[in-house]
Formats: C-alpha cells, structure tokens, sequence
C-alpha cells in the first residue's frame, strides 16, 4: 500500500489541487503526494477534529482530542495505539477537510 491524498468535500484533496507545501514541481495541479497536511474532520454539527494526514488515509489526532468522548462510544470513532483514525472506515460519521478550506467559525451575536 503506498501514499494517497485524502479528498476534501470542498476541494477534492491532493488529487484536485497541489496543497504540499515541499512539492518540487511549479504550477502543480495536484496529484498522488500533493495533500496539505494540516486537515480537520468534521463530526456531526460542527465539531471540528484537528489533525495531520499521515499519508497512508489515516489522520494522527491533535492530542487536545483523544480523551474526549467522541472517539468510542456513541459515535463509534476508534484511535489506533498512534492516536490515527482510519479515514476510510470513518467516511460516514463525518466530513473531511483541508486546514484552508475549513469554513470559519460562524458568528456568535453578542448580547446587549
């Protein structure tokens, strides 16, 4: 099994658009090591799992996350003995996304 980009629902990953920051290759258009290696996984209403992509579809987990309850338990998210999540075997309880293309948080009214 080799290196493969993990494809983000607003950009299409590596595959669509170079996001490396070392790709050697000028006007890049993407393609199989062209991934942005700061990601997020978007679980259900907006809580936002930071990571880096380890390149083999997997995300090593920010350490701010493994004791929360979101992996395990209800939402069935399972951290190997690294602190990665199989993206893969995650596809369908949430969304992936490059660092650059996160959405910002929304706007919270202030109260009078």
């Amino acid at each position: 099994m080799g290196y493969f980009p993990y494809d983000c629902v607003k950009c299409g990953g590596g595959d669509a658009r170079c996001g490396s920051s070392t790709c050697k290759y000028k006007n890049c258009g993407g393609g199989q090591f062209c991934w942005e290696d700061s990601m997020y996984f978007k679980v259900g209403r907006g809580v936002w799992v930071s990571g880096t992509y380890t390149g083999y579809g997997r995300m090593k987990v920010d350490g701010d996350y493994i004791d929360k309850p979101l992996f395990g338990g209800m939402r069935g998210i399972q951290l190997n003995e690294r602190n990665e999540m199989e993206l893969e075997d995650n596809r369908d309880r949430g969304e992936v996304y490059c660092a650059s293309c996160r959405p910002p948080p929304p706007k919270r009214n202030k109260k009078k």
